[in-house]
């Protein structure tokens, strides 16, 4: 899965001055720190990908996922923050946000957002502004 996470593009996307070198996370992906002008950070990116057993594509080859979570240590990330986190890793693609029933939600920081969607950004869902409205 090495190839499924591009560390450096991100990074690029995110912005070299600001954000530090991807730093490897387990298997499959990367996190990076964004530090101000007095060397505070003030936000983390974490950036994984995986597979899900039960998704397949037309070859049975199981498809790439990636998961791409934000946290800043004074609030919780703002919409700005989460359209440079889409665009980052999924640049032309579809990302996701997700809402849970309460016994399906995981909460490992209390000011993280999370994205997720397909590798390859493929649309999962229906075309809302389809007829101009959303």
């Amino acid at each position: 899965m090495p190839d499924l996470v591009d560390g450096l593009a991100i990074r690029k996307r995110l912005g070299r001055k600001q954000w530090s070198l991807p730093r490897p996370l387990g298997p499959d992906g990367f996190s990076y720190i964004a530090h101000n002008g007095d060397g505070r950070p003030v936000g983390i990116v974490i950036v994984t990908g995986w597979y899900e057993d039960d998704d397949r594509d037309e070859r049975g080859a199981p498809i790439p996922w990636i998961h791409a979570s934000m946290q800043r240590p004074d609030g919780v990330p703002s919409y700005e923050d989460l359209t440079l986190l889409h665009a980052a890793v999924w640049p032309d693609g579809h990302a996701y946000q997700c809402f849970v029933p309460p016994d399906d939600h995981i909460n490992a920081h209390e000011r993280v957002l999370h994205l997720w969607g397909r590798a390859d950004g493929t649309r999962l869902l229906p075309d809302f502004g389809k007829y101009g409205t959303i």
